[in-house]
């Protein structure tokens, strides 16, 4: 269902929220017969910002979408991916963000929805259907810090993470992201869990994400007709408390017709402020 008011455009979404449990919660997100989450499903007003001026910006919403042209043609090639597209999003980000130093991780996830032939590859992963936000104030600085050495730890006054999400098939996706206004969540609308990685043959890597209760006052927003050409950044922590700290982000099922199965990338990315 669409709706239009105000001269915004909604549709009607089922987005899945943290309910209420008696133990703290766990993802295990390549284990999910592990993961101890109690997921509630509400359907929700999403409001579509496509061609609006002035949409959202990353301080002030926590996300906002970068016109952006990659050079990479096959991001199942290992080069261009850890080479070109790593380069190419370092550019960005500095010149996104101000910062003085930006670090882009060495992992980029490629995700493929359910109805795309390619959907369980080798070294895909699936779009992520639940309300989430992959860091919490603390473990977001205690991974910013662990990135920089001692030195550089005193030089910097701030940190802040983002991840970098781009839609490559073209509107409308069948499964695309839903990110919510950091201004509409209350602190009492979070809570913290534990994400745990399972990497074969390694040790599990653990750390505390965030994870959200229903409110009715969340504002939802999605990019409509996001392309290749264009990315969608958004906050996962940000040390200075004035400005948008994080945004919650979750995939959700497209309720129109006729939409292309998703194919996207997404790679997280730290900056650092002098």
């Amino acid at each position: 269902m669409t709706s239009g008011h105000a001269g915004k455009r909604t549709i009607l979404a089922v987005l899945n929220y943290l309910g209420p449990m008696d133990e703290r919660p766990q993802n295990y997100p390549s284990d999910p017969a592990r993961t101890k989450l109690n997921l509630v499903s509400h359907c929700v007003p999403v409001e579509d910002l496509s061609g609006a001026v002035d949409a959202a910006r990353l301080d002030r919403e926590g996300f906002e979408l970068v016109g952006h042209r990659t050079s990479v043609s096959d991001f199942r090639v290992r080069d261009e991916r850890d080479q070109i597209y790593r380069k190419e999003i370092e550019e960005m980000m500095l010149a996104v963000t101000g910062a003085a130093k930006v670090v882009v991780a060495n992992g980029l996830l490629h995700r493929f929805a359910e109805r795309d032939a390619r959907f369980g590859a080798a070294g895909s992963t699936t779009p992520i259907r639940m309300i989430h936000a992959d860091y919490s104030r603390t473990s977001g600085k205690l991974a910013a810090d662990a990135l920089l050495t001692p030195e550089e730890r005193g030089r910097y006054r701030r940190s802040a993470g983002y991840s970098v999400w781009r839609a490559l098939s073209p509107p409308q996706q069948d499964v695309p992201l839903a990110v919510c206004d950091a201004r509409s969540v209350e602190e009492s609308d979070w809570i913290g869990g534990d994400v745990v990685l399972l990497p074969p043959g390694r040790s599990p890597i653990e750390w505390e994400g965030s994870f959200y209760r229903y409110n009715p006052a969340h504002r939802w927003c999605w990019f409509s007709q996001m392309n290749r050409d264009q990315a969608l950044v958004f906050k996962t922590h940000d040390t200075d408390g004035s400005l948008a700290e994080r945004a919650a982000h979750s995939a959700f099922d497209n309720p129109n017709e006729n939409c292309i199965p998703r194919e996207s990338v997404d790679i997280r990315v730290t900056a650092f402020f002098e």
